[in-house]
Formats: C-alpha cells, sequence, structure tokens
C-alpha cells in the first residue's frame, strides 16, 4: 500500500507498467451536478424508505444452504469457511483489532469484519462471532476521525474499513453506528477526484495531482455501494464520475489497466469487472462481455496464486452466473479447500503465498480467501429485481 504496486508493503496488485496508446470505451456523460456532501451529514445522508434486503441470503441460514448447494458448493466450503472465522477469531487482539505488520491495521480488521459479516454475524444479536465483531468495532470507532479510517495507512484501509463499517451499519440498523456510517460515506465522497472520478492512496484534497487508481477506487466504490445498498443517500452524480473513471481505465480488447499506461492485469480485469457490475444497474455490456471472456482464458491455477483477483474474480464471475461462474468455481474451489491449513495453530488460515500476499499479511490472505468461499451467498446477484431495486 505505498506509491508502488506490488512494492514492500503493499496491497495492490504486482502491475508492469509499459509504454502503449492507450484505448478508451466510449465515455459516459455524468448527470448533471449535486451537492456531495451537507455541512451537516446527518441531514443530507439521510436514510431512504425501506427496501428490499439485498443481504438475505447471509442470514438466513435455511435460504444460504440452498444457494451454497445450488452455486456449486456444498458443507465441505461452509466448513471451510468456519475455521477460518475461528481462525480470525482466536487471532483478534484483546482491543479489537487485527494486526498488519506493515501498519495497514484498518485494512486487516476490515477485512476480517467482512469474512464474519459475509457469514451473517452481527454484533447486536448472541452468535458465536457476536463479541468477535462488536470488539472489532470499537476499535474501529476508536481511530475514525470525521470519517477517516485510514488511521496509519492510505485509502485502501479507509475503503475495506467502510465497507466493514456500513456493511455493519446495513445488517443491523445499529443507531450508534448510524452517525459514524454517515462521516465514513461523507469522507470516501470528499475523498474522490471530481475531475476524473478515481481514488488514489491520498484524498483527492490532500493531492489533488493524483488521478486515482483502478485498485483503490474498486473498494472505494463498494463502499458507496454499500452505503446506498443500505438506504443511505449517495449522490448519484459520484456514481458518474466512478463510471467515468472506470472508461479512463479501460482497455480497447485488453479489459482494466491500474493505470492509464499501465498494462492490464488479470486482478484488475476482475475488479474493473465486478465495478462496472456494481455501477451498470443490471446492464451487460460488450465490455464486460469481453472481461468474461478474458477472464475464462485465466482461470484459477494452483501454480498461479493470487488471493486477490481469486477474491473480485469470484464477485463478479458469480454475479455473471452461467457457464462462466461454473467454470471459475470448478477450478477455485477445490484450491481454496486444498491450501487452506488443516493442522496446527494456523488451522484454518491460508497462508500468504503467491501474488501480494506476503504483503497482504495472513490475516487479509485469510480474509479474501474466506469471502471468495462466501460468495455463494454474500450479495444476492446484481441482476435480480431484488438487487437493483435495492440499489437505486
Amino acid at each position: 500500500m505505498t506509491g508502488n504496486p506490488g512494492g514492500r508493503g503493499s496491497f495492490s496488485p504486482t502491475i508492469t507498467r509499459t509504454p502503449q496508446s492507450i484505448a478508451t470505451f466510449e465515455k459516459v456523460q455524468p448527470k448533471p451536478e449535486v451537492a456531495l456532501v451537507a455541512n451537516n451529514p446527518s441531514e443530507e445522508l439521510s436514510e431512504l424508505p425501506p427496501l428490499a434486503n439485498p443481504y438475505e441470503l447471509r442470514l438466513s441460514p435455511k435460504l444460504r444452504a440452498d444457494f451454497v448447494k445450488r452455486q456449486g458448493g456444498g458443507p465441505e466450503t461452509e466448513a471451510a469457511v468456519a475455521l477460518a472465522l475461528e481462525w480470525l477469531k482466536r487471532n483478534q487482539s484483546k482491543d479489537g483489532r487485527w494486526n498488519h505488520r506493515s501498519g495497514h491495521t484498518t485494512a486487516a480488521t476490515g477485512a476480517a469484519m467482512l469474512a464474519f459479516l459475509g457469514w451473517g454475524a452481527k454484533h447486536t444479536e448472541p452468535g458465536p462471532y457476536q463479541q468477535t465483531l462488536a470488539r472489532a468495532i470499537d476499535w474501529m470507532l476508536s481511530v475514525e476521525k470525521n470519517g477517516d479510517l485510514r488511521y496509519r495507512g492510505n485509502m485502501y484501509d479507509h475503503g475495506i474499513a467502510a465497507i466493514a463499517i456500513l456493511e455493519a451499519y446495513n445488517l443491523t440498523k445499529d443507531e450508534r453506528l448510524r452517525a459514524p456510517a454517515e462521516r465514513v460515506l461523507a469522507f470516501t465522497l470528499k475523498a474522490q477526484n471530481p475531475q476524473t472520478g478515481g481514488w488514489r492512496y491520498k484524498p483527492h484534497r490532500e493531492d489533488p495531482s493524483e488521478k486515482g487508481d483502478l485498485s483503490v477506487s474498486g473498494w472505494q466504490m463498494m463502499a458507496l455501494k454499500s452505503a446506498r445498498l443500505g438506504g443511505m443517500k449517495v449522490p448519484e452524480a459520484s456514481f458518474a464520475k466512478a463510471r467515468k473513471f472506470l472508461d479512463g481505465v479501460g482497455v480497447k480488447d485488453k479489459g482494466f489497466q491500474y493505470r492509464p499506461g499501465w498494462t492490464p492485469s488479470s486482478a484488475m480485469i476482475a475488479e474493473g469487472l465486478f465495478c462496472e457490475q456494481m455501477l451498470g444497474a443490471g446492464v451487460t455490456t460488450p465490455k464486460m462481455e469481453q472481461c468474461l471472456n478474458l477472464i475464462q482464458k485465466q482461470l484459477p491455477s494452483k501454480n498461479r496464486v493470487d488471493y486477490y483477483y481469486w477474491y473480485y474474480g469470484s464477485l463478479a464471475m458469480r454475479q455473471a452466473q452461467g457457464q462462466d461462474w461454473q467454470n471459475w468455481n470448478n477450478k477455485l474451489k477445490p484450491i481454496l479447500l486444498r491450501k487452506q491449513v488443516q493442522r496446527g495453530n494456523n488451522r484454518g488460515c491460508w497462508e500468504p503465498e503467491g501474488k501480494n500476499s506476503k504483503a497482504a499479511g495472513r490475516v487479509v490472505t485469510t480474509a479474501l480467501a474466506a469471502l471468495s468461499l462466501e460468495v455463494y451467498y454474500r450479495y444476492l446477484p446484481l441482476y435480480t429485481p431484488e438487487f437493483s431495486k435495492a440499489g437505486k
């Protein structure tokens, strides 16, 4: 998570920069500007009327079991998730955080929280992970400063932690989280580059020269989508700018790149595709079809371990459904099951191997792997009427 993608301490996927002519997709014309954030976030970002519940599958054990089976999972994937959550629970610090050797503590804590939330755990209801989540939320709130969750990290940390706080609020409607969630949303909106629509390591106002990168921006886009799914008011102008940014990092016939001028990679193609799915209101475009075809040529392999790619690829392929999803799941599921540690003190984790995992660390690697196995039920498919209604 430094200025050098893939360098020491970086969560950014390893990407090579090569000179090239940049062909972008057709531009999306943003809608008329609206005020991004009011002086009082509670006034502008008020809750909308109750919406369809996009988290229904993870909250209902019966529905969850049915979808796991129908989507290609089974008792073995649920057992692997349970082992991972137990490992994360055992390795939580007493104050509620999960530590990271390079200082990206809110990213590690947010990723772990997302794994528990993805399973359907709540900090407000009795369950095996109630206290684990409650301690994590308490710690996260203790380091939040006017909506800023970077702590000692950067916008990677903020984005991952923001999704965790917003999902915790969405799942429980805990009034204690309402104001922090609104502040987090407001900070994310202000951090966006108003010209390019992207996000970078620092908020735009701290470094106006930075135009954004897809890796950092994807987490922020997910945070905005999570806020909207929870009924919070997110300006359409921010989504329009995000779509403009995606167009700017799209490469004709090659998917997506980290930043203009960089070589497209499998991780960026998957992240860009999922962002397109989130922001596309259920419409499949030629650009998305192109990315699906590219990913089908780069299916998971035990010889090319890349948990970051697998995380975003799982989200995107699950939304695509059909044969694309079956091909992906048939490759990734056995790899994840085989690579999970089964003995010793680290039983339940995934070793930080492959691209980016040493920098990400064991906690983030384990969280991403668990989330990849929760993909069967973590979200409703984006193209269902229920999800589309909730996202508007």
